[in-house]
């Protein structure tokens, strides 16, 4: 039970395995009367105490690891006083303290190491793409690109106008001698229906004949004019549409290059964007050829607190038995956090490169070869999508670690969690082992339960011999 003050106040273990309160160094004194006192020396802001050792060490802060802070000189004065009390051939180690940047770090020193355990210690990602590999990987035998354009400028639309005109002269050289003739036999007709009965046959052809002669002259000048004017206003109906037609109507030209080169193909795709079309050769191939995927792991992983040589020389001057030191006293739990922060820096890296592994042999499947902001994003967006899932399978193990532990009141060997109380009523007895345990209890039992039922039975049967038998007299009437 927790009674401190702090997240959870009269916090319980077995109903709340949460329980968190403020951890502190304690030292032992002994009185006259050989009683054993425990008295704080020095409190421990960045350390949390919890039901277990491994919530402890994740509810914990590492602030004391920095130089910013006080704690980590105090934490290693306090273990230097029990270091030189005892003679061991180990030699004193003082790590160097960490150094907080904020422009390379992305944990703050008050994190919390659940905090940075999701994110597998991991302070960012770093990858490159190189375009030149992944050009070199797409080998295209070609690459074609479309764009929209007039099919003649100024120069050809004059070029067709001046061969359009030489065939429309042609078609009205044609067609004007035919239309002529047309017309003159109808205004012929007209004339001959309306004098033919009013004169002498002789007369008639006489004065019809002047009048053809006169008639066709000046029908053959209007029918003239009226042609050349029937051509200018055709000619230029014929130019003014031709001239539209080719000026308003684009065509869409496609254009293809063989074995382009990556200045050319960087070059049209800025000019043309996406109207630019390369295939790849090869359409399947695994990242690692062109990417490199490279973690920075949080400073405390590349530091020397997770070293054998500082776990070692600062838990030399612990004694062996932890139950020495008062049950709140962190000397009991110092081993424990440097061997969890220290197997979790492995964990996550074993995690980190295998996902790492992973995906650089994976398969890029692409049709197209991409340019390259695409090709960045594609990729940004896989390491974002897979690096969110590499603490999911730690997270679950320590989740289930914690669960069966607590839900089978397994006692913690620091005893934080549940503890077996003794009542000096009570007689202690050893306890059986597994193997032949049901055995040795009968053994024990049988025997002793015989005896007392013999005892038992006994006691009755003399009882029964003590009690005098009862006579009923009867009346002489009866």
């Amino acid at each position: 039970m927790f009674n401190a003050t702090g997240i959870f106040s009269n916090c319980v273990c077995a109903i709340n395995p949460y329980c968190q309160r403020q951890r502190d160094l304690y030292s032992r004194i002994t009185t006259l009367n050989d009683t054993r006192m425990y008295t704080i020396t020095n409190t421990m802001p960045d350390s949390t105490d919890s039901c277990y050792a491994l919530d402890s060490f994740l509810f914990s802060i590492q602030e004391c690891f920095y130089s910013n802070s006080n704690c980590l000189s105090t934490l290693l004065t306090n273990m230097n006083m029990t270091y030189n009390q005892l003679y061991t051939e180990i030699p004193w180690f003082y790590p160097t303290p960490l150094d907080y940047d904020p422009l390379s770090n992305y944990f703050l020193p008050n994190s919390s190491l659940s905090i940075i355990t999701k994110e597998m210690m991991i302070e960012q990602w770093n990858y490159t793409a190189s375009s030149d590999q992944y050009y070199e990987t797409c080998t295209p035998n070609y690459y074609t690109y479309s764009y929209t354009a007039r099919t003649y400028n100024y120069i050809g639309v004059i070029a067709k106008i001046i061969s359009t005109i030489g065939d429309l002269g042609i078609a009205l050289r044609l067609i004007t001698p035919q239309l002529v003739t047309f017309l003159y036999r109808i205004f012929e007709t007209k004339f001959k229906a309306s004098h033919e009965n009013q004169m002498p046959f002789f007369t008639r052809m006489k004065i019809l004949f002047q009048s053809f002669l006169k008639s066709l002259y000046t029908e053959l000048v209007n029918l003239t004019i009226f042609a050349s004017c029937l051509y200018v206003l055709l000619l230029i109906i014929g130019i003014v549409i031709l001239s539209l037609q080719t000026l308003i109507q684009p065509e869409i030209l496609t254009k293809t290059f063989a074995r382009p080169s990556l200045e050319t193909y960087t070059h049209l795709l800025q000019e043309h964007g996406g109207l630019v079309h390369c295939p790849c050769s090869i359409t399947s191939s695994i990242y690692g050829k062109y990417i490199k995927i490279e973690p920075i792991f949080h400073q405390i992983c590349l530091s020397e607190f997770v070293s054998e040589e500082w776990r070692m020389n600062i838990t030399t001057g612990l004694t062996s038995n932890m139950f020495d030191y008062d049950r709140r006293d962190y000397h009991r739990f110092l081993s424990a956090h440097l061997q969890y922060l220290a197997g979790l820096c492995y964990l996550s890296n074993q995690a980190v490169n295998a996902f790492i592994q992973q995906t650089l042999s994976s398969l890029f499947v692409t049709i197209q070869l991409l340019p390259k902001l695409i090709l960045n994003t594609q990729i940004e967006a896989l390491i974002e999508e897979n690096e969110s899932n590499v603490p999911a399978v730690l997270l679950r193990l320590i989740f289930l670690y914690r669960n069966i532990n607590h839900a089978n009141a397994i006692v913690s060997a620091y005893g934080t969690n549940y503890d077996y109380l003794l009542s000096d009523r009570f007689r202690i007895t050893r306890l059986l082992g597994l193997r032949g345990g049901l055995t040795v209890v009968l053994k024990w039992i049988c025997p002793t339960l015989t005896c007392l039922l013999a005892k038992i039975f006994e006691r009755w049967k003399k009882r029964i011999k003590r009690i005098s038998p009862i006579y009923f007299i009867s009346s002489g009437n009866n």
